[in-house]
């Protein structure tokens, strides 16, 4: 249950979070998870699922099953109106954090939404805040506020915050395919510059003012990992991190053992008291991601 005490964050299953994780627990009464829809495709009609309703092992089973790769809905309109009726309802300041708009169109419904529930209650605080990127770069940005919300940080301050602290929310990623990413029409100019590639060049992607790019390319799948890490490495002081995968757990453990070593030791229990967090990205990142992909989610200082 929300508290009226506490600014409330609202985000969407692009976090690559999911209410059943241990990581999630600290903050169940403060973060709402509006879920996407996972479109699945076996003759003329879709089959539509929540996100949040889909555990990764059987969205795997199933792309398994089907001949067509499943897509995202694209939108939260309908299930983020529920939210925000009650938060507004009871009066809790909410700011909603959301997958970057110029990939997606989970922004824009969540404003729509937003709009709509103002009309009923007008005096309802609210801000909606375009983190410019997605999956676990996003839980690092909403996990830090929903920090600075439990320590009531006023509506004002906190919204300012989150807008200062999108530029400092980063997520990279090694692909192991580009059909997923090529057939949900996300990272176009990703795609358009490897497919059709014939060394079959293999991407490492991360976001550049709210879009897709490549960072890096080579054939060798384990040497991009190793420019992954170094690029978290390189990056500044580190706050949080998270390491993120599609059906790749062991990949995932290699990465996290590889990220250890870059946080000074006096400080590594106190920042992961339960160690760097090993997460399934979600069947929301894996329609776009593909099986088998590895990534890290990091935050650093201003």
């Amino acid at each position: 249950m929300p508290s009226p005490e506490c600014v409330h964050i609202v985000t969407d299953s692009g976090c690559s979070m999911r209410p059943e994780y241990e990581w999630f627990q600290p903050y169940q009464e403060i973060i709402s998870i509006a879920s996407l829809g996972v479109n699945f495709f076996d003759g003329k009609q879709p089959e539509s699922i929540d996100d949040l309703e889909l555990l990764p092992e059987d969205f795997y089973a199933r792309i398994a099953a089907f001949t067509k790769p499943p897509k995202t809905s694209g939108s939260i309109l309908k299930p983020v109106i529920p939210i925000y009726e009650s938060l507004a309802k009871d009066g809790i300041p909410t700011i909603s954090i959301h997958t970057s708009s110029k990939e997606s169109g989970v922004f824009n419904s969540a404003r729509v939404a937003r709009d709509h529930v103002l009309e009923a209650y007008p005096g309802w605080q609210t801000e909606l805040v375009d983190a410019q990127t997605t999956s676990g770069a996003l839980w690092l940005l909403d996990r830090y506020i929903a920090d600075l919300a439990k320590r009531k940080v006023k509506f004002d301050d906190l919204y300012k915050e989150a807008l200062a602290r999108v530029p400092t929310v980063h997520v990279l990623t090694v692909l192991s395919t580009l059909e997923y990413l090529k057939y949900n029409g996300r990272g176009m100019d990703v795609v358009q510059a490897l497919v059709g590639d014939l060394i079959q060049m293999k991407p490492l992607i991360g976001f550049r003012d709210g879009k897709i790019v490549t960072l890096e390319k080579d054939r060798t799948l384990s040497k991009l990992r190793g420019r992954m890490i170094d690029k978290v490495g390189a990056s500044g002081k580190l706050a949080d991190l998270i390491v993120l995968h599609t059906n790749a757990p062991q990949l995932a453990q290699q990465i996290h053992d590889e990220l250890v070593p870059l946080i000074p030791p006096d400080k590594y229990t106190e920042m992961f008291p339960n160690g760097i967090p090993i997460i399934d990205a979600a069947p929301a990142i894996a329609v776009s991601a593909g099986v088998g992909a590895v990534g890290v989610g990091y935050r650093t200082e201003l």
